[in-house]
């Protein structure tokens, strides 16, 4: 899976930004008021891209099929398309991107980021950190995942002794941290603030759509402007969710995947775990 595939082209470099192709993507069907499948068949017609190649280009990092395109060109077409620019989802790599491409796939970020992945990736099976995983069991969860982070801090360390004041120490000690307090916050979608910037999509999950439904949205904005809560939609935003839950509806069936809206959460929460990992060592930071 070419995940962290680059272009170069007259000697600069460039990098896919998957994450505003998706939201173009769906800029795009809201605007023609059409279904993912279908913008994605016109796509298709306009460019001579398999449909099913698109659909694997917009999926989420991790998930099954995801692949960055093969050319510099594939993505010209897509932003020609969408935004009237071949070069809109291209973005260039600066000077030093080389150090933090090499910072990103080192053994150390490498190791913190499987750790990590581990720990979230026990959320379904925990009941949301409230069970050890695969047990009814609620004596002692709070204590396991404390020791699956101290195992973590303990490899930073480890590993970081000597220069604990380096960017990478300092960067992966913030991450864990962070994954702390979700893991901690038997909330959903739980996570810090950056984290809900890097990935919008994890807000799709936040219980003001509940809320919302539940109580109106007239309601909904008079809590808000009381500081009630913690994140308030756009319009847009409610929108691109209702086409998010139906997208993946689709590839439930069509898959056979099963997924509950808890795994369904959990993979949107890996996918961002990732996407935090390349916001701090992949590029420049986006928040």
């Amino acid at each position: 899976m070419n995940t962290f595939q680059n272009y170069e082209e007259n000697g600069i470099e460039y990098f896919f930004d998957r994450t505003e192709f998706k939201r173009a993507f769906d800029a795009a069907r809201l605007r023609k008021n059409i279904t993912g499948e279908e913008l994605r068949w016109i796509i298709s017609e306009e460019t001579g891209i398999a449909a099913d190649t698109i659909l694997n280009h917009l999926r989420s990092v991790g998930t099954r099929g995801a692949c960055n395109p093969d050319s510099i060109e594939t993505v010209k077409k897509y932003g020609k398309f969408l935004m009237g620019d071949e070069y809109a989802l291209l973005k260039q790599i600066p000077d030093n991107r080389g150090e933090q491409s090499e910072e990103l796939h080192s053994d150390l970020v490498k190791t913190v980021f499987g750790m990590l992945y581990d720990i979230l990736a026990l959320y379904e099976t925990s009941d949301s950190f409230n069970c050890i995983p695969g047990t009814d069991d609620m004596d002692g969860a709070w204590e396991y995942f404390e020791g699956l982070i101290g195992n973590v801090r303990k490899k930073l360390t480890a590993d970081c002794l000597g220069r604990r004041d380096s960017d990478t120490y300092q960067k992966l000690e913030r991450i864990i941290d962070e994954t702390e307090v979700f893991v901690k916050s038997y909330s959903v979608p739980g996570v810090v603030k950056r984290w809900r910037a890097i990935n919008p999509q994890i807000n799709f999950f936040d219980c003001v759509f509940d809320l919302i439904d539940e109580l109106g949205m007239e309601t909904a904005r008079a809590l808000n402007r009381a500081g009630r809560l913690a994140y308030f939609p756009s319009d847009f935003a409610i929108k691109a969710r209702d086409m998010y839950f139906a997208e993946k509806a689709v590839q439930n069936v069509e898959g056979n995947l099963r997924y509950t809206e808890t795994r369904l959460f959990q993979n949107e929460l890996l996918q961002t775990l990732a996407m935090v990992f390349e916001n701090d060592f992949g590029g420049e930071e986006k928040c």
